[in-house]
């Protein structure tokens, strides 16, 4: 990760992401569950039948309800504790979404010409994208 010297933007290189099948979604949001879990706990300690059953049934309403095709990042940025290591958790940050090309909230167009390159850096410049294919149902 690369952080900007003036305006705190940050770029990620060679970012993946896991592609989950519907299928397979309540299994990974389980496990990340029970992970997160047992870091809140002691890492040493397991989960009782009662908290397991619990995580399980957090994992399947969470599964009913997630879109698959849009994804947030999640920051959280820590600052360093007397000791020097950085333990201080600052309030996450979430991205907006991203979205699958699949989805139907993504924007199919094709980009196929401007009809300028730059601007001027006062704005108040009208730019304009002329795209390859516009879908019917994205007019309505």
């Amino acid at each position: 990760m690369d952080i900007g010297p003036n305006d705190l933007t940050a770029s990620f290189s060679n970012l993946g992401i896991l592609h989950v099948t519907k299928k397979g979604v309540v299994e990974v949001l389980t496990r990340r569950l029970r992970d997160e879990r047992k870091r809140q706990k002691g890492a040493h300690l397991n989960l009782t039948d009662v908290e397991d059953g619990s995580v399980q049934k957090e994992a399947k309403e969470l599964g009913k309800a997630m879109d698959l095709n849009i994804v947030r990042l999640k920051f959280t940025a820590y600052l360093q504790d007397s000791t020097g290591a950085f333990t201080r958790a600052l309030k996450p940050v979430v991205s907006n979404p991203i979205y699958d090309s699949k989805s139907p909230n993504a924007s199919n167009l094709k980009i196929s010409r401007l009809d300028k390159t730059c601007g001027s850096v006062l704005g108040g410049d009208e730019i304009f994208l002329l795209c390859d294919k516009v879908q019917k149902a994205q007019l309505s």
